[in-house]
Formats: structure tokens, sequence, C-alpha cells
């Protein structure tokens, strides 16, 4: 499938979920095609660029893309928060796993980043966490080893693999701090209008930054 194809695809489908949820509220049906419409698409379209090279690691990463469609049904129903949760929890250590090198690099200003952002972020949320503060820490904890497995890639795929999977990690704890400010942390509302394109931003970079690892003719390093 083309890329170019498949991006402008995407990108109507990111545009059709942003107007269903901001815009048009009082539709809901529209969003509840147009959000697992997004990783259906990706799984479909890294289904597609890897079908003739199904290796253990791109059925792995396969799956972590069933479970973050699954993550965005559940947390779709009013009920489905912790079901929700545990879906994308699944999704970011298949993630890891996938993502996963022996570091060549010391990688310490993300790590140092990655970290702090994430600390600061779970201490303004603390105190409206409640009983959620267990698996939100976990949650948390496992996003963040996410976000450092893919910096871990460094010097082990091409430098256009590196950017992509990386920049989509850091867009995913962007997004899902977004949730928790707004959700635990009395964050601005207007967080929750960044939470859609950077989660689907995210999903889109790790998807082609993996594809750009796997596909034969672009796994050289760069």
């Amino acid at each position: 499938m083309p890329r170019l194809c498949f991006l402008l695809a995407y990108a109507a489908l990111c545009l059709l979920e942003f107007y269903a949820e901001s815009l048009l509220p009082e539709q809901p049906a529209l969003r509840l095609f147009a959000k697992p419409a997004l990783l259906t698409a990706l799984s479909l379209y890294f289904f597609l660029e890897t079908r003739s090279h199904r290796t253990r690691r791109a059925v792995i990463f396969q799956i972590a893309l069933v479970f973050a469609w699954l993550g965005d049904v559940l947390l779709m129903r009013n009920d489905g928060f912790l079901a929700g949760l545990g879906a994308f929890l699944v999704m970011q250590v298949l993630y890891a796993w996938v993502f996963w090198k022996k570091p060549k690099y010391t990688n310490a200003g993300a790590m140092v980043g990655i970290v702090g952002y994430a600390v600061l972020v779970f201490m303004n949320c603390q105190p409206g966490l409640g009983n959620l503060l267990l698996p939100v820490l976990v949650y948390l904890a496992v996003v963040v080893a996410m976000a450092l497995a893919a910096f871990s890639r460094r010097g082990h795929v091409s430098a256009a693999s590196f950017r992509f999977v990386a920049g989509g990690a850091v867009l995913f704890v962007l997004s899902d701090s977004f949730i928790a400010l707004t959700r635990f942390g009395g964050g601005p509302l207007a967080l929750d209008w960044l939470v859609m394109p950077s989660y689907a931003a995210a999903q889109y970079l790790i998807v082609e930054g993996v594809l750009r690892e796997m596909r034969p003719n672009q796994a050289a390093i760069a």
C-alpha cells in the first residue's frame, strides 16, 4: 500500500474523529465509528506491509495494535476506564518488548526528561486519583518503560526509524499525560482537545517507524 495514500486516508479519519468528538458531540454514533477506525486502519496497514515477511516481532506488534484498538473501544464506555487502561497496559508492554534493544548510547537526556515529566504529572494528579492510584501508577511506569525502550533503538535501526518511533513514544507520553491532567489533576479543559491528535499522531509514527525497521529494503542502519 503506497504510504502517501495511507497517510491521506489516515489523516481524513483523524479529522473525522476530531469533528465527531469535539464539534459534533450530539452525534455519538459517528465517534463510535471514527475512533476505532484509526487503529483498524493502522492494523490493516501494518498487516499488508509485513504480510510477506511475518517475523515473531511483527506478530507481537500486530497483537499490540489489537490491544490498542480494544483500549480505544473500552474507553468510549462510561464504565470502561479500568478495562481500557488494562488493554493499553498490555499494548505498552508489547510495544516495549518490540522496541527494546541493548542500548549503544546512554540517552541520558531522554531518560531524565521522560522520567522527570512523568513524576511531575503523577505528583500533580496524585491527590485526585483515589482508589485508582495503584493502577495508574503501574500504567505510568509501563508507559515510561515503553518510551525508554523506544530510545534504546538508537544506533540499531535507521535514523528515520529511530526518529519516528522515539517521536511517537514521546507523543504517547504527552497524550496520556493530557488525559491524566484533565481527569485527575484539574488541568485546563483545553488539554482534552490535544488528547486524540497527539494519540493519533503517536500511533502513526510508531507504526511507520517499526515498518521502516521491518521492511527488508529499509532495514539498513543509516
